[in-house]
């Protein structure tokens, strides 16, 4: 048996099984011939010294255990866990009677899930007033000028254009008066929410953004 694999044993985890020690908010891990503890700060495992060990042998340091279905990121849309709560569209939560992946529709978040009922809703009406101002079908075998809507600096809504290449995200218009227009039937307000403060899944943005107070302009 490898030394580490006894020591493991002797203090009562299994190899790889991530644990606390009692003090601090620290992991650790045995694993590959080694004690490993998580750095925080680059988001990597890293070997601890033997002192450690040591410590832990001598009774100076105790193990605590950690709950590890808490230890995995918790995004709102990974894979969900025996027991997790899912949210779906339009209907009540229920808990997962098994692991699995997310139906579709599904989320294990729920601010997660509202956030993209809404930006379906938006992303929907912004369509919608495509499909009735646009007077032809956007086509990218030909040279065709194509507006869309984005944010530029300061929280402004912009109208850029593009003959060539093309975006699957954006909706795009036959003309700058047009996709103007869709900004007055969407909603500025809407709009700069899509655009900076939809957050698809958590820890997509490092902090939540702010939509600026300032009177919202159009170039």
């Amino acid at each position: 048996m490898n030394i580490m694999e006894d020591v493991a044993h002797k203090l009562g985890v299994e190899i790889g099984e991530i644990f606390g020690i009692n003090f601090g908010d620290g992991k650790y891990k045995f694993e590959n011939g080694d004690i490993w503890s998580w750095d925080n700060r680059y988001e990597i495992w890293k070997p601890v010294l033997y002192d450690t060990v040591a410590k832990l042998l001598n009774g100076r340091y105790e193990i605590r255990k950690i709950d590890n279905t808490h230890t995995s990121r918790c995004t709102g849309v990974e894979d969900v866990k025996e027991g997790q709560k899912i949210y779906p569209f339009c209907e009540d939560p229920y808990v997962s009677p098994y692991d699995s992946e997310l139906e579709f529709n599904e989320f294990t978040d729920e601010k997660v899930k509202n956030d993209w009922e809404r930006a379906i809703e938006i992303y929907k009406r912004l369509a919608k007033a495509a499909s009735e101002l646009n007077t032809e079908p956007i086509d990218w075998n030909k040279e065709q000028k194509k507006w869309y809507i984005c944010c530029g600096r300061d929280n402004y809504l912009v109208c850029d254009c593009v003959y060539q290449g093309a975006d699957g995200g954006r909706i795009y218009f036959t003309s700058s008066q047009a996709a103007r227009k869709a900004i007055e039937i969407v909603g500025k307000d809407d709009l700069l929410w899509l655009f900076i403060e939809f957050e698809p899944y958590k820890g997509y943005y490092p902090s939540t953004a702010s939509v600026s107070k300032k009177e919202n302009k159009i170039d």
